[in-house]
């Protein structure tokens, strides 16, 4: 990422988009037994890929980029829904999954949209 900001800078490119991942943290407020199955399988399982995007987003705070990090659950194949639930810097503690065809959409709408600068941007699948 320090190679990107870099490269940017001599562009003059100042809008970035990420994912990173729901796993980075366990909110307050998750249910008991997801938050066991996050801290001793799923953090444990994905400690590198977790740590590697931890030092991502905490490099990005101190940079002057417009970014957007978008924290996605598991991803699925499905179809687009059009409607994936967005939270601006809040867990969405049943998220989940998001769909594939979803996050790309609202990557792309994101690009304009000045209110997910500098902001964690959570996002899930619709509620059944």
């Amino acid at each position: 990422i320090r190679r990107i900001n870099e490269a940017m800078g001599r562009q003059q490119v100042r809008r970035l988009i990420c994912i990173s991942s729901d796993g980075i943290d366990i909110p307050p407020g998750l249910p008991w037994p997801q938050r066991v199955v996050m801290a001793q399988v799923i953090q444990r399982l994905y400690r590198h890929q977790y740590a590697d995007m931890a030092r991502m987003e905490a490099y990005l705070d101190g940079v002057p980029l417009d970014w957007t990090v978008i924290r996605a659950p598991r991803l699925t194949d499905a179809p687009a829904t059009g409607r994936p639930r967005v939270s601006l810097d809040q867990p969405i503690l049943d998220g989940g999954s998001l769909r594939r065809a979803d996050l790309a959409e609202f990557m792309l709408d994101a690009i304009d949209r000045p209110d997910t600068y500098r902001r964690r941007v959570h996002l899930a699948s619709p509620r059944r």
